[in-house]
């Protein structure tokens, strides 16, 4: 006796976009959750997680080590001080420390910040 499965055709799936340059999907990286963060040009720190940069919007979440570089951008945003506005960058890196992508944002300002979680908005963003 043979067994039957009524089972629907499955439907392709569409292909995934990729960036200029054959980048893969923002999407691809995020998930390895290995980023290191640099505040005009300098090193900050590591942070644990970054969503996809929607429209000109993106958020990030702190590592357990804080660095005065960081605290000191989120101090000028919340006292909204002229210096508030800053150019970031966020490389991603696979697990032998390689480099994978860079992205640079300018003219960024953050805006909201709960707990570890830090939004930011930005004028312009660059994949390096």
């Amino acid at each position: 006796m043979s067994s039957v499965r009524n089972c629907r055709p499955r439907r392709p799936s569409p292909a995934r976009p990729r960036l200029p340059g054959g980048q893969p999907p923002v999407e691809s990286w995020v998930a390895r959750r290995m980023f290191s963060l640099q505040i005009n040009g300098q090193d900050a720190e590591n942070i644990s997680t970054m969503d996809a940069p929607y429209g000109n919007h993106i958020t990030v979440t702190r590592g357990s080590v804080h660095s005065d570089l960081f605290d000191d951008w989120i101090n000028a945003a919340i006292s909204n001080g002229p210096n508030a506005g800053r150019n970031f960058a966020v490389t991603t890196f696979d697990g032998n420390n390689q480099q994978m992508n860079r992205w640079e944002f300018t003219d960024a300002w953050i805006y909201k910040v709960v707990g570890e979680s830090i939004s930011i908005i930005f004028s312009r963003m660059e994949i390096v």
